[in-house]
């Protein structure tokens, strides 16, 4: 997590003294002081956050701050540096419990919540919060709203792709605020990050991203356009619709990229079909009810940051939150976690099942019930229901959509799926790196024993999957934390637990964090 900054636009100093030689030394002490103030207040600030039940990420506007310091004796610049910060990080964390009903100060759990509510702003037509010079803008300046999400595509493109298209589906006005030109840069934008993740892909000796690298997808005529239009949202085919075709672009990449993730490689041949769909096109889409079966959106969307609080000086220019986007991190037990070693070397070894359309999510269901079923087998009934049941969040992730209803246990997939899922599995395993020792404690809390010692196959997929973890989701996250003594040497060697990173086919960033002892 990045240090916390503080933005000061304005700093005054007034040094009171009892006669003018004191007042001369004391003034130059402040100077002095004043430019170890920075490196001061980013050793102080995380303390008084955390004091204040915030995040280090966390946004804290307030209009005007007074602070008084007492000098007595000898102090150096250092020590008035350190008073200084400590007195003014003290200052932010007493003013967060009164923003509910004091003027001015206003209160963001991170810098996306704060970005977003000045795009909200600017879409009812309001005048921006006084703390928007804070963060980088100029109010008189046109082209806000494009700079803002310029900004987010570029500091996380999943996490950026997410926050638009709940956005747009809760506030169609935020769209109209750019121009064509605009428009056209964001998509633009939107493309090259996934150009960048496939070029990364295709680099020899680069770590795989699973972006199918193999040129643009063909797409055999518009029925494969009107198709994906019931994947979406009615409120985004809506919200796109009702827009002019030169500004839809950019919210049908984050709409395609959210909500679709399975034909995000296609992405590129979709979009100036879908931005030139007629009017009437998206009109019938939006009145047309979901398909039944597997919802539009194809990984559930968890919530993303909740502003912690707004003064109504600052709420009248900010508004309320988008109702359902913002909310804490989740954080959920699973058994095995080992599943989403699996996503980097399957895009390398299986290109060919990332391809667009949603025969993918078939496929990496059937792959990842294989699998999880497979470990479960050698459970009591009562035990296996319930590790499969607590792998569920960990299958819609593998899978990029939501697992069979009813019990994993009993759900079953398709003659030819598995055979798919089965010659992959046998890939995977035929690749795996060799000496991966079986994650401590892990057979003996599952099975009491090691019923696989006299399958070498399926002992060997339990040396990879069975790792039990904490699974935590956060906007456009996926990350497994495993306990320290998790990591293997052999994993680490053979690079399978580097970060995949951005999988835009599953819509999400995944991650590998290790924390703690064994």
């Amino acid at each position: 997590m990045a240090a916390p900054s503080v933005a000061i636009g304005h700093l005054a100093t007034r040094v009171r003294a009892p006669d003018a030689e004191a007042a001369m030394l004391a003034g130059r002490l402040v100077g002095a002081a004043a430019g170890r103030l920075g490196a001061a207040i980013d050793a102080a600030l995380p303390r008084a956050l955390a004091a204040a039940g915030l995040a280090e990420d966390a946004v804290v506007a307030i209009p005007r701050l007074a602070l008084r310091l007492r000098l007595e004796g000898e102090v150096t610049e250092a020590e008035l540096g350190a008073a200084w910060a400590e007195a003014l990080a003290a200052a932010i964390a007493a003013a967060v419990p009164v923003a509910r009903s004091e003027d001015g100060v206003a209160v963001f759990a991170d810098a996306w919540a704060a970005e977003e509510s000045l795009l909200r702003a600017a879409a009812a037509g309001q005048p921006l919060p006084w703390w928007a010079e804070a963060a980088g803008l100029d109010p008189g300046q046109p082209g806000i709203a494009a700079r803002l999400l310029a900004r987010w595509i570029a500091r996380d493109a999943a996490r950026a792709m997410r926050r638009m298209a709940a956005l747009l589906a809760r506030l169609p006005a935020v769209a109209t605020l750019l121009t064509e030109a605009e428009a056209a840069a964001l998509a633009r934008a939107a493309l090259a990050a996934l150009r960048a993740v496939a070029g990364a892909a295709a680099q020899p000796g680069a770590p795989a991203t699973g972006l199918p690298v193999n040129g643009a997808v063909a797409l055999p005529d518009n029925a494969a356009i009107g198709a994906m239009l019931p994947r979406l949202t009615a409120p985004l085919r809506a919200a796109i619709g009702g827009l002019p075709p030169g500004l839809r672009a950019p919210w049908i990449a984050a709409a395609i990229l959210t909500e679709a993730p399975s034909w995000s490689a296609g992405l590129p041949a979709l979009l100036p079909g879908l931005a030139h769909l007629s009017d009437t096109a998206w009109r019938d889409a939006a009145a047309t009810p979901p398909a039944p079966g597997r919802q539009a959106r194809e990984v559930p969307t968890l919530p993303a940051a909740r502003p912690v609080a707004a003064g109504t000086t600052a709420a009248d220019a900010v508004g309320s939150p988008i109702p359902g986007a913002e909310d804490s991190p989740q954080t959920t037990e699973v058994t095995g976690g080992g599943l989403l070693l699996l996503l980097r070397p399957l895009a390398t070894l299986q290109p060919e099942w990332l391809t667009l359309g949603d025969g993918l999510p078939d496929r990496l269901l059937a792959l990842g019930l294989l699998v999880l079923q497979r470990l479960a087998a050698q459970l009591p009934p009562a035990a296996r229901r319930a590790a499969l049941e607590r792998d569920r969040p960990l299958l819609a992730v593998f899978a990029g959509a939501p697992p069979p209803e009813g019990p994993l246990e009993e759900a079953s997939i398709s003659s030819a799926l598995a055979l798919e899922a089965e010659a992959a599995l046998a890939r995977l395993l035929a690749a795996a790196p060799d000496g991966v020792a079986h994650a401590p404690g892990a057979l003996r809390l599952a099975f009491g024993r090691d019923p696989f010692a006299g399958d070498p196959s399926t002992d060997a997929l339990c040396r990879l999957v069975l790792r039990p973890g904490r699974l935590r989701l956060a906007e456009a996250l996926a990350e497994i934390i495993w306990p320290l003594g998790f990591a293997d040497p052999a994993l680490r060697r053979a690079g399978w637990d580097i970060d995949p990173g951005w999988l835009p086919w599953l819509g999400r960033r995944i991650g590998f964090r290790y924390e703690g002892g064994a």
